[in-house]
């Protein structure tokens, strides 16, 4: 599962709360520790470097309480003196902001001193701004060489962001391998977000991640905070035909339902059902609040609950749900089973049905592309059509289908006729 929750500029920012003000210079007061309290008398002093280097402490942590306001006081004292530790902090700060503290170019100033004296976040965040205002010097292309400085001065925050950059389409079309190659270094520096990444594209055929990248980088999404990676952990420990929850499936879906994460509340409500009880309407409720998982369980509780005298429209519908909302979770089991089933019926509404669902993950799951192909092939619902047959079959074929290759050299060698020579016999 892709974890897109979080938007990329916003983690890649220093996360400065956005009600923080600067506050008058009389309200400074020394800090505790005898570094600070001298740092803190050379800047009363008029010290720019000093200055900058409580900013880096408040900020951080280091020797002193954590204080975000008054480290973006000593930041704004400290660019005043032209400091570039300072003005990078400074910087950093107002580009969190809409309307860039009312002078957008006195911040690309500010984070251009602090780049250049290698302080990675001032480079990260010029990046960023770079990248969303093209008309700002340099634009995209310059965006990419400074969000690659910050990410080899150690800000793996900012390799997440380059690999966003690359999947949008950095330098022309996108370029999945490129962003997975950066998401790749953000997760193996300590990003979640990165580890997250490479984890969604490991399922994904031909993304040159293996099944065990994908496994190790979603188990450090988890341990990284990010609930819906543990889902997806425990999702792979549930077995298909399990009997009931381990230990370690509770406890990840447990704290991702606390979290808020539907998908999680999903799986916990699958593992009581499990347990014995009757589950339908937490289901309901779920799916019905947007949950993939949710709808495909209440799909097949429905289905194959003991004794159920649930129509084929009712369990149906969660799975039509599950199918819209899958293509953004990066799922399609509840679209190949809601196709498989509507193959079977020669009913033209249910075909129909299957066709969009099959079309919806076509560019993302092959056996989707290699299904429709063969419902054109066959003539099922379209015309027999030789040439949307063999390029369906080639799609899933690059998608590394291996069926679909020998389906699409078949037709290449005794080609059936097209639609247009079928309607004119």
């Amino acid at each position: 599962m892709r974890s897109r929750a979080r938007n990329a500029i916003l983690t890649a920012s220093l996360a400065v709360a956005s009600g923080c003000r600067p506050v008058p210079d009389t309200t400074i007061l020394s800090p505790g520790d005898s570094a600070s309290n001298y740092a803190a008398e050379r800047c009363r002093q008029g010290e720019g470097k000093a200055c900058g280097l409580l900013a880096q402490r408040f900020f951080e942590g280091e020797g002193v309480p954590k204080d975000r306001a008054r480290a973006m006081l000593y930041a704004s004292l400290a660019c005043q003196k032209r400091d570039p530790l300072g003005c990078g902090y400074w910087g950093s700060f107002l580009a969190t902001r809409k309307d860039y503290g009312g002078n957008m170019d006195q911040v690309v100033a500010d984070l251009e001193l602090g780049c250049s004296h290698n302080v990675g976040f001032a480079c990260g965040q010029l990046a960023n701004m770079l990248w969303r205002h093209t008309t700002l010097a340099g634009g995209r292309a310059r965006a990419l060489g400074l969000a690659e400085k910050s990410c080899h001065l150690g800000f793996p925050a900012f390799c997440y962001l380059l690999g966003k950059f690359y999947e949008e389409g950095a330098e022309g079309p996108p370029s999945p391998d490129r962003a997975v190659e950066w998401f790749r270094t953000a997760c193996n520096q300590g990003w979640p977000e990165g580890c997250a990444e490479v984890a969604w594209y490991g399922k994904k055929p031909g993304s040159g991640v293996s099944d065990e990248e994908r496994v190790w980088s979603q188990h450090e999404a988890c341990k990284g905070g990010l609930m819906e990676s543990c889902v997806d952990e425990a999702l792979d420990a549930l077995e298909p035909k399990a009997t009931s929850c381990s230990e370690l499936v509770a406890k990840h879906v447990a704290a991702a339902c606390t979290a808020g994460v539907l998908d999680g509340c999903a799986v916990a409500a699958k593992c009581q059902f499990l347990g014995g009880k009757n589950t339908v309407a937490i289901l309901r409720s779920h799916c019905t609040s947007g949950s993939a998982l949710g709808c495909l369980y209440l799909s097949q509780q429905l289905r194959d609950a003991p004794q159920s005298s649930a129509p084929p429209s009712e369990w149906q519908a969660p799975l039509s749900k599950m199918c819209s909302l899958a293509p953004a979770r990066g799922w399609s089991q509840g679209c190949l089973e809601l196709a498989g089933l509507l193959l079977a019926s020669e009913k033209k509404d249910d075909l129909q049905r299957a066709a969009q669902a099959l079309g919806q993950m076509c560019t993302e799951v092959p056996a989707a592309c290699f299904k429709l192909g063969q419902m054109y092939e066959q003539g099922l619902l379209f015309a027999p059509d030789v040439t949307e047959a063999t390029r369906h079959y080639d799609l899933a074929c690059k998608g590394t289908f291996r069926e679909a290759c020998e389906a699409r050299d078949r037709l290449k060698i005794a080609p059936r006729p097209t639609a247009s020579e079928s309607s004119q016999r």
